[in-house]
């Protein structure tokens, strides 16, 4: 007697109590140099060293792509269930190297022509991809090879959040394909502190005190505080707070911990009058530190900021602010604010000329367009 045991309906003896490996398929090259694969997010674990490994040796700095911050958020956001990584392995004797992991949302429609859209949730500034320095532009290359393999309904890639002047970005404009930049709707800022300029003093008034919480034990009761103080300003807003959001809390608490294991967070808050007026969440990052989030009233925000900047200064690393992060203009110009540009990269998988990439790039133009205008109008009503 057989019994029905896999999605796709294979056959097996009942009372077998043990499945064989799952293959994996993996798409070659024509060249044969790599191997390219897409994996469920709970597919990973046996590669996690290799994943880390990747980010070590990362093109350029990706904080918001090592594991212990993108996998918790794939497992965790709602958004993460429609995305896989796309993972670019290498054979170099007898190791087998990772050479690229980009996190992506597959086209849906089989026929009609697409984007492959590289997956950035909520909260990540800069674009959740790893690419290596050794080989930048032909893993990219190899990207896009299986991509247009696939069909018209991945004619294009859309790198979502890249710095335009960093180095994905011009690995990828000075490759073979037709590249464009589509700017965000809202231009990204970052407070640099530049390294001529003096560190900006953090003075905490006598009945004022900065508390650093950088254990995972310390971490875990911070993250509370800190979700309780934006639930509140959340509410006084007439928006969701975090907490509401089962996903993005526990992303939050998961991602903290794991980062806090390696030294990599810790949470900030300002004491006055035996309560929290503030608190922000820092992720140490190798040329940079990020002031990810935070809540609290704008002057002790700034206070915090500058306690940031000056401990950036030490280290010589510059302070970066996330867009979710707004500050009062004094606090901005005590930190030397400097544009950091961020835009959607449009890449069409085809070398040449491809109808089925220009059918999409016109496309994302109109959506973009769309969506500029209805959230204008939100703004306005919201202002009225």
């Amino acid at each position: 007697m057989e019994a029905r045991s896999s999605i796709f309906f294979a056959t097996a003896p009942l009372g077998a109590r043990t499945l064989a490996p799952r293959e994996r398929p993996v798409w070659t090259p024509a060249n044969g140099a790599f191997q390219i694969e897409l994996r469920a997010p709970g597919e990973i674990a046996a590669d996690l060293d290799a994943w880390q490994a990747l980010a070590a040796r990362a093109l350029e700095p990706a904080p918001f792509a090592e594991p212990e911050m993108l996998l918790p958020a794939l497992q965790h956001l709602s958004e993460g269930r429609q995305a896989a990584l796309l993972l670019v392995w290498q054979q170099a004797g007898h190791a087998r190297l990772l050479r690229g992991l980009f996190p992506v949302v597959m086209p849906r429609l089989p026929i009609a022509p697409g984007e492959v859209r590289l997956w950035r949730p909520p909260g990540f500034p800069l674009a959740p991809a790893l690419l290596d320095r050794d080989q930048p532009g032909p893993v990219l290359e190899a990207v896009f090879a299986f991509c247009a393999a696939r069909g018209a309904r991945c004619s294009s890639f859309v790198f979502s959040g890249v710095a335009t002047r960093g180095a994905l970005a011009a690995t990828v404009k000075g490759g073979r394909r037709r590249s464009e930049l589509l700017a965000l709707p809202v231009l990204w800022a970052a407070s640099v502190a530049p390294a001529a300029q003096a560190a900006p003093a953090a003075c905490p008034r006598s009945a004022e005190k900065i508390v650093r919480a950088r254990s995972p034990a310390q971490i875990r009761d911070a993250v509370e505080s800190f979700l309780v103080l934006e639930a509140r300003e959340a509410k006084a807003r007439g928006a969701m707070a975090l907490i509401e959001d089962a996903g993005a809390a526990s992303f939050i608490r998961t991602m903290t911990r794991q980062l806090a294991r390696r030294g990599q967070c810790r949470v900030e808050t300002l004491r006055r009058d035996g309560g929290t007026s503030a608190a922000t969440v820092l992720l140490d990052g190798p040329d940079a530190l990020w002031l990810w989030r935070g809540a609290g009233r704008d002057d002790a925000l700034g206070l915090l900021a500058e306690a940031a900047a000056a401990e950036a200064m030490r280290a010589g690393k510059r302070l970066i602010l996330s867009p979710d992060v707004h500050f009062t203009r004094a606090t901005a110009e005590a930190l030397a604010l400097e544009p950091l540009a961020v835009a959607d990269l449009l890449v069409s998988t085809r070398t040449g000329l491809s109808p089925s990439a220009a059918v999409t790039r016109l496309k994302t133009r109109i959506d973009r367009r769309l969506r500029a205008v209805a959230s204008g109008g939100l703004q306005r009503l919201m202002r009225a």
